[in-house]
């Protein structure tokens, strides 16, 4: 998925998008913060999750 995610941003960039920045870093990141985002929905927001009590 990174590798998709890198050739995305790189064309964006080819195309004067975005501004020149490395497309590997910038994949990562959103790669990064889309499996937090992920793990996040289905953990906290989880209807079934326990409620844990101070």
């Amino acid at each position: 998925m990174s590798d998709v995610a890198e050739a995305f941003w790189e064309t964006a960039m080819q195309k004067q998008v975005y501004p020149k920045m490395n497309p590997k870093i910038i994949a990562q990141v959103f790669v990064g913060m889309f499996a937090v985002a992920c793990f996040s929905q289905n953990t906290m927001m989880d209807p079934n999750a326990l409620v844990m009590s101070p």
